[in-house]
């Protein structure tokens, strides 16, 4: 809000935004009709027309009425039927998306239980010592996982580095027409959330090896 966006040759100012909730609808700026046709250097004509239907009327009678009329000078769509298929293809990008990054999860546990077993059978003798002067099997489970959660934060900041860069690289190529790159805090915090969970799970398995380690046999260790 109250930003300047350039659009053409003119700069106007943000004074809202809005969530219409169609895709389509909310990649789309909204003007006064006169500044559109000036920018456009289009003069008197007009690309779409939307019209609301009340309740009472039936949409399709509405575009086989406005068709007999006006069909040899525009083509006329139901906003149902084009709000349903944009619909179909969110859902689509949203389940892929999802599947993804169920899949990147999945890795990311098996990566951090991988590195946490090889940490733990690289320090057997150090956890036998531990074991031997007292440590009970809640503080050393304790501070595996917290290595573990440490471990899988770190990365967490990492990839969202990443993230934001390239995302920021693809959206200054434009190499997705219309797309937009926003990042909100929530997204943020939602990363760092599944990652400490990621750490906590991924962590948990090696812990419960390292608390199961005989101190006589870990001392024995080399």
């Amino acid at each position: 809000m109250g930003d300047d966006l350039l659009i053409g040759n003119e700069t106007f100012k943000v004074v809202g935004i809005f969530d219409s909730g169609n895709v389509n609808m909310d990649m789309n700026y909204f003007m006064s009709l006169d500044n559109m046709q000036n920018i456009k250097n289009d003069k008197g004509n007009i690309s779409f027309i939307y019209v609301k239907v009340d309740q009472d009327f039936d949409a399709k009678s509405v575009e086989e009425s406005l068709e007999s009329k006006y069909g040899d000078n525009m083509t006329i769509v139901t906003s149902i039927s084009d709000l349903a298929s944009s619909k179909d293809l969110f859902d689509m990008i949203l389940g892929v998306s999802y599947a993804v990054s169920l899949l990147a999860v999945i890795i990311g546990v098996v990566l951090i239980i991988n590195t946490m077993l090889t940490s733990v059978f690289d320090r057997t003798r150090e956890i036998g010592v531990l074991k031997a002067i007292g440590w009970s099997d809640k503080r050393i489970l304790f501070m595996i996982i917290c290595e573990s959660i440490v471990l899988s934060i770190t990365a967490a900041i990492l990839g969202t580095i990443i993230g934001v860069v390239a995302a920021e690289i693809i959206a200054l190529l434009n190499v997705i027409a219309g797309v937009s790159v926003v990042f909100t805090i929530w997204t943020i915090l939602e990363a760092f959330v599944i990652a400490i969970i990621v750490g906590a799970i991924g962590g948990l398995y090696p812990a419960i090896k390292a608390v199961k380690l005989p101190p006589t046999e870990a001392l024995k260790y080399e």
